[in-house]
């Protein structure tokens, strides 16, 4: 790390020093460089990377850090005239493609820094070296190989036979083949300043007749849990063979046979993958080529017990006069469709409908579930239940019964409800001989209630008042005889 510092203090002193000592009569300043050692970074360029036998190479040191020795290797195995020298010149004689390496060093420490920089196939000497690279050698009609070409330098134009009739004058193409064959490529490369240089590539291209890969299945809609059979149909004709076979059946199933039976435990669209790896044989050439074909399993969940939901299930009409229940459907599995009948004649087929009751009753509620994986039916009864009113037309027999008619003052009697609705408010009360009242017992579904009599004897009225969550409300009456003991 370099450090400029600035001593003001000797600055002070000169200043002083002008005033004071004869024949100083301008101010000078100084500043001391002070360098420390640290780690060296090598870094290099070159005024060219290509041309001609022979090429004479300008070099540039562009280290940072603190160095004072530089060490280059050329990569033609012929070091500099002085290999610590900052900006060496060196002369390539021969052709070819090479790696140059500069490492540099700092000595101002004992612990000596250093740091190597390498640069593979930085010059490249003559028109071309090396050979032409593809993405693929061999396929099936309809492949499409790049080629490139390793290590160009010094070239001014590019021509390429691809072997089938095809030509390219791009740098790096890409051609298709379309047709079967061996095809040999040509690369022709007219060189600036350099001679003209052609490489060939004999049989670098091998595309053969491949036969389709074809998945058979029995089924393409199965439920979870169950198996179903799947087959290569591939057809092969001598002497192409298949020599393996690679299944996956969604993430993580493989199998190698050729007719697996499988079993999904997940749902949903599963994807299917079949590689069948061929030996292929064109023009006495033997390849091995992989070929994969995809097809896809649906899977259904089982539908399970037949559920849903209603809310609310009990109210009251509305100043519309209506009373709006929403149901939901709570059964799992996959589902094709359902049918809600809603106790009072009306049937949708919506996944969760709303519905409006009109009339007050107790409605027994049904949802019909179709599934792939088998169909159901889920019943509950009274789910709904709008109590605007109280059943009305009984006599007070029916409405309730007091056990016994006639007790003696010391006595016991029943009081007992009729309707058992626990959705009924029962207020029981008795009127006494001065015409007052007092309620015996009442709460919500209280219908039967005993009760000591020890207040006189006479005939004593007893009423039955009937409410609900919606205000509405009925009033029975019946009597009881007290006699002496």
């Amino acid at each position: 790390m370099n450090r400029k510092i600035s001593l003001v203090f000797i600055a002070i002193l000169i200043i002083a020093l002008a005033y004071f000592l004869p024949g100083c009569d301008d101010l000078i300043t100084e500043t001391i460089e002070i360098t420390e050692a640290g780690h060296p970074i090598a870094e290099f360029s070159a005024d060219k990377d290509a041309g001609c036998t022979p090429c004479t190479v300008q070099f540039s040191n562009e280290s940072n850090g603190p160095h004072q020795f530089w060490i280059w290797n050329f990569g033609d195995g012929k070091d500099s005239v002085d290999d610590s020298t900052q900006n060496p010149i060196h002369i390539y004689e021969d052709d070819g493609t090479y790696m140059v390496t500069l490492t540099i060093l700092d000595t101002t420490v004992a612990d000596t820094g250093s740091d190597t920089e390498q640069k593979k196939r930085f010059i490249i000497i003559g028109t071309a070296t090396g050979n032409i690279e593809v993405s693929d050698s061999v396929g099936c009609p309809g492949l499409e190989v790049t080629f490139t070409p390793i290590d160009t330098g010094g070239v001014a134009s590019y021509h390429w036979l691809f072997g089938d009739g095809a030509t390219s004058d791009s740098i790096s193409p890409t051609h298709t083949y379309n047709d079967t064959g061996i095809f040999s490529v040509t690369l022709e490369l007219t060189g600036i300043e350099c001679p003209d240089k052609t490489i060939i590539e004999d049989s670098l291209i091998r595309i053969h007749y491949c036969p389709e890969v074809l998945i058979w299945k029995d089924n393409n809609y199965i439920c979870a849990d169950t198996g179903i059979t799947f087959a290569d149909s591939t057809q092969v004709d001598p002497p192409t063979v298949i020599l393996s076979r690679a299944w996956v059946f969604g993430s993580d199933t493989t199998d190698d046979g050729q007719n697996p039976y499988i079993t999904f435990s997940s749902s949903g669209d599963i994807e299917v993958s079949l590689t069948n790896t061929f030996e292929i044989q064109t023009s006495d050439v033997f390849d091995t080529i992989s070929l994969t074909a995809y097809d896809t399993v649906t899977v259904y969940n089982t539908t399970g017990n037949i559920l849903f939901s209603a809310t609310p299930d009990v109210g009251c009409l509305s100043d519309f006069q209506q009373f709006v229940v929403h149901f939901t459907n709570l059964t799992a599995g996959d589902i094709d469709s359902v049918q809600w009948r809603f106790g009072d004649g009306y049937i949708s087929n919506d996944l969760e409908p709303y519905h409006a009751y009109l009339n007050p009753g107790h409605y027994a509620c049904t949802l019909f579930v179709f599934s792939p994986c088998g169909n159901g039916m889920g019943i509950i009864n009274n789910i709904v239940k709008l109590d605007d009113s109280i059943p009305t037309g009984l006599t007070t027999e029916e409405y309730f019964t007091i056990t016994p008619p006639t007790v003696d003052s010391a006595g016991t009697f029943f009081l007992e409800g009729q309707l058992a609705d626990s959705l009924l408010y029962y207020t029981w009360i008795i009127e006494w001989e001065d015409g007052t009242d007092s309620v015996i017992a009442g709460d919500l579904g209280i219908d039967t209630l005993s009760f000591a009599f020890d207040e006189g004897i006479g005939v004593f009225d007893i009423r039955l008042l009937l409410s609900n969550e919606c205000n509405v409300t009925d009033t029975i009456r019946d009597s009881i005889e007290v006699t002496s003991p």
